[in-house]
């Protein structure tokens, strides 16, 4: 286990806080690919009458349409631009619904990479596709390297860690500064404050790595949080002011968590409960996001509050008898089959039992309108790839009568059209095994429990902000007693502790799966576990704990305590409590 400390990570993010200021941080085939296309785009303003940008239903899709609009008319304030976000209720992708006028061009934004040839045909040859997602066939990528309307820093290069890691709200916001140098309308102080807020938004809500090498990721975030920090109706646009002030982060020590899980989340949740309005909820909310009436923004409010209850309710007993099998099982990906949940989300589902559960995670949902079954997969570090992992599973003599349609990132997937989920989860228990665990070394931070509480230790990590890939720290290795498990707000899945360490600091830790099973006790009566550790400004800013489940060091704890005890413990499933 490596060790890093505050100072060290300080003098990580300095280095890279200099290097994303300019787009000299970007590879120089990345840089020369978004300038050819940030320039064609400004050529098709020039000579087209209306232009059309068809997005995705999430926030991801959301902001880069945003941003890609008032970049347009910012250009040319009389080009008529129509946006047309896709329903979540059908298939990802570029939505069939939408009947292409011969006279319009059109920007497709964050999907599209793998419908090259379908876009084409119906849109046109000189449709504009900026996105983000893997790139499955390499006759398809080499077109994207070399067609300066298409844009996916996943195709320049072959090592895609050397490609830079940007969402397509990124890459909109590269465009923009891009064609922002040329025209000078686009400099304009309120408009770019808010390009800047919109982009800051887009980027952290789509989880992209803010430590990334390779692009302005960290210097995107910072620069729009520095806006929120100091933003007020007069310097950016009003109605997104008050999605900033509803959504509770227009203060001086808003987060990029903040921002993620308010702001973020709010923007996403109108697309999620689509299903539930019958409406499309990602139209909605763009057309409340660029008008004048907040009004819908109040109506969106209380329909995201419907979804987060509705979330909550989801996590009832059959998702806690999973969630606790899965956690001590010997597979490293599973199958969740959801009951009465909107397939919108499958995604949230299978994020929270992956983070739960350190293992791959499938969710799916049956859908009425198609009769099929359709879901989301997310992966956690250190596993095999779960698209390549799914390629393989879909090809397999086991999968044979099998339909289905997927695809997405390496680890993160949407899933539509299966036909069968019984079929599928057959297939992927034949071939479970392949689904391969890299045994890694872990990092973590060097963060005492005397000094959690100390108001200088705040202040050291608010200097990171934002740090990691999304916007994590490493977790913190603690060690101690605990005591006072108890139940918050009256919600059995909502819970904390308190963990004293051998010179009697206490700190409160949450935890919202709590089982004692998670946490082995040596013959001293200590249990050893990581935790995530940020800044938290519910009732005054402070540092706040919750537990990162591991399974290498949960297995290698277990190990510990069975050398001490000097006996062999039993498997850890069969077991209700090992603590002793």
């Amino acid at each position: 286990m490596k060790e890093i400390t505050i100072e060290e990570l300080y003098q990580k993010a300095e280095r890279l806080n200099e290097k994303a200021k300019t787009t000299d941080i970007e590879p120089p085939f990345v840089r020369r690919n978004i300038a050819k296309t940030a320039e064609r785009i400004a050529n098709a303003v020039g000579y087209s009458d209306s232009m059309a940008i068809l997005t995705d239903y999430d926030a991801d899709g959301i902001c880069s349409a945003y941003i890609m609009q008032k970049t347009l008319q910012g250009m040319n304030p009389d080009l008529q631009v129509d946006v047309v976000c896709n329903d979540r209720r059908g298939a990802y992708g570029v939505p069939s619904f939408v009947v292409p006028n011969p006279d319009t061009r059109y920007i497709i934004l964050d999907m599209g990479s793998n419908e090259l040839d379908n876009i084409r045909e119906k849109f046109g040859e000189n449709t504009f596709i900026i996105d983000h997602h893997l790139i499955e066939d390499e006759k398809v990528r080499m077109e994207f390297m070399f067609d300066t309307a298409l844009l996916n820093p996943h195709c320049l290069n072959e090592n895609d860690s050397l490609n830079a890691d940007y969402c397509a709200t990124g890459l909109a916001y590269r465009i923009y500064t891009e064609l922002a140098e040329k025209y000078p309308a686009l400099s304009e102080q309120k408009l770019q404050n808010t390009i800047q807020v919109m982009a800051c938004i887009g980027t952290i809500t789509d989880m992209v790595n803010v430590a990334d090498e390779h692009s302005q990721n960290r210097f995107i975030i910072q620069q729009g949080l520095d806006v929120i920090h100091h933003a007020d109706k007069n310097n950016i646009d009003e109605t997104l002011h008050y999605v900033l002030e509803q959504t509770g982060v227009l203060n001086e020590t808003a987060t990029a968590k903040d921002i993620a899980f308010n702001t973020g989340s709010f923007i996403n949740s109108a697309s999620r409960m689509s299903s539930v309005i019958q409406d499309n909820g990602a139209m909605l909310m763009y057309q409340a996001l660029t008008g004048t009436d907040t009004g819908k923004i109040d109506t969106l409010l209380a329909l995201n509050q419907q979804r987060k209850d509705m979330v909550k309710a989801l996590q009832d007993d059959r998702y806690h008898i999973f969630l606790q099998q899965e956690r001590f099982s010997d597979s490293n990906i599973a199958v969740y089959v959801a009951e009465n949940i909107p397939p919108a989300f499958c995604g949230l589902v299978a994020g929270k039992l992956t983070e739960a559960t350190d293992k791959a995670i499938i969710c799916l949902s049956w859908h009425d309108d198609t009769q099929t079954f359709s879901g989301s997969g997310r992966n956690t570090a250190g596993q095999s790839s779960l698209k390549e992992f799914m390629d393989m599973v879909v090809s397999s003599p086991e999968a044979e009568g099998i339909e289905i349609k997927y695809g997405g990132h390496t680890d993160a997937i949407g899933i539509s059209g299966l036909n069968d989920a019984d079929l599928l989860i057959s297939a992927i228990k034949a071939h479970e095994q392949e689904m391969v665990r890299q045994e890694q070394e872990i990092t973590v931070l060097r963060l005492p429990v005397s000094e959690m509480m100390n108001p200088e230790t705040v202040k050291d990590l608010q200097l990171l902000e934002p740090f990691g890939t999304g916007f994590k720290l490493p977790p913190v290795l603690l060690e101690g007693t605990i005591s006072n498990a108890r139940t918050l707000a009256g919600n059995k899945s909502w819970k904390s502790f308190s963990l004293t360490d051998a010179d009697e600091n206490s700190v409160k830790i949450t935890d919202w799966s709590f089982t004692r099973e998670k946490y082995p006790v040596d013959i001293q009566g200590q249990a050893k576990f990581l935790a995530e550790v940020g800044i938290s400004n519910f009732r005054g800013t402070h540092i706040e704990c919750s537990t990162v489940w591991n399974q290498q060091l949960f297995q290698e704890r277990i190990q510990e305590i069975e050398q001490q005890m000097l006996i062999p413990l039993e498997p850890v499933q069969k077991q209700t409590n090992i603590t002793r």
